[in-house]
Parts: C-alpha cells; sequence; structure tokens
C-alpha cells in the first residue's frame, strides 16, 4: 500500500507542477510583447539545457571517465562540440533578425 502511494505521488506532483506552470497563460489577457516573449523563451530554454547537461550529459562524461585513454580528450571534445553548437545557432539566429 506504501509503494502505491509513493508512485502516485511521482506521478502527481509533476502533472500538476506542469498544469500550474502552464496556467499562467490565463493571467495574460493581451498580447505578450516581444520582449516578454523573449524572456519567456529564453527561461524555457534555459531549464532545458540544464535538464539535458544535469539528467544526460553529466552522467554519461562521469562514466566516460571509467574508460581506458584520455580523459582530458572527452572533456575537451565536449567543449569544442558545445562551443560550435553554440556558434553555428547565434550565427543562424542573427540571419534570421
Amino acid at each position: 500500500m506504501r509503494i502505491t502511494l509513493v508512485v502516485l505521488a511521482g506521478i502527481l506532483f509533476p502533472f500538476l507542477m506542469t498544469t500550474l506552470g502552464s496556467a499562467v497563460v490565463f493571467f495574460f489577457q493581451r498580447k505578450m510583447t516581444e520582449w516578454m516573449e523573449r524572456v519567456f523563451l529564453s527561461f524555457a530554454a534555459g531549464i532545458m539545457i540544464a535538464a539535458s547537461f544535469w539528467s544526460l550529459l553529466s552522467p554519461a562524461i562521469e562514466q566516460a571517465h571509467c574508460l581506458p585513454g584520455c580523459r582530458w580528450a572527452l572533456d575537451f571534445s565536449w567543449v569544442v562540440c558545445s562551443c560550435c553548437i553554440l556558434i553555428v545557432y547565434s550565427h543562424d539566429c542573427l540571419l534570421s533578425v
């Protein structure tokens, strides 16, 4: 019985928090300004980047450090790939403005 309540709470808590977070749109009766839209999109992008790093990339990097070979090469390649992605994305955004 106790495990059922824990599972139920584990399912309902994210559901309720997602519902509460998405209900914010009902507080905006008029059209959002471009500045507000950029702030909200930037905030959401920051949360998604943090979530992807802490749940996917950080555990993968920790597991890769157990592999034989150059440990610094993994860290260096990760930083270089991340910088390249940011440069390409920012260049694409600058061209579309």
